[in-house]
């Protein structure tokens, strides 16, 4: 091998120690974001969970038809595609169940809403044909 290239070889090398050496330490990993969480609840224990808190929320996140067609006492009709835009009009403190028809949109909104600081989220996992009829 020529000596020009052992050389220009030798140099690289050396450069890239130095490089390496002159970087900062490795910082630690940023900590991952929290998982959103939520509990699903069956339709026995949502009812159970509406008896006994008054203070709790209820969002219907059906589409403003399907709510007019029947809705579950006191539930505030909050479509799933207009709740990021009104999670201002919400409480992060009280607790919340968030319903649908048979559950999907209500386990979105039910991550959404854990994902943005809300603390007590209930998602009634079948949706709201598994609520309990009145007596």
């Amino acid at each position: 091998m020529p000596l020009y290239v052992a050389l220009a070889l030798s140099a690289l090398a050396l450069l890239a120690l130095l490089t390496l050496r002159r970087r900062s330490p490795a910082t630690a990993p940023l900590a991952a974001e929290p998982e959103p969480s939520f509990q699903d609840l069956d339709g026995a224990a949502a009812a159970e969970l509406v008896a006994a808190t008054p203070e709790l929320l209820m969002l219907d996140v059906r589409s403003p038809l399907e709510y007019a067609g029947g809705h579950l006492p006191n539930a505030r009709s909050l479509p799933l595609d207009r709740l990021e835009a009104e999670l201002s009009s919400l409480s992060r403190e009280a607790p919340v169940l968030v319903y649908c028809a048979m559950g999907g949109r209500s386990a979105a909104a039910c991550a959404l809403l854990s994902s943005r600081g809300f603390q007590r989220v209930y998602n009634l996992e079948s949706g709201i044909r598994s609520y309990p009829a009145p007596a």
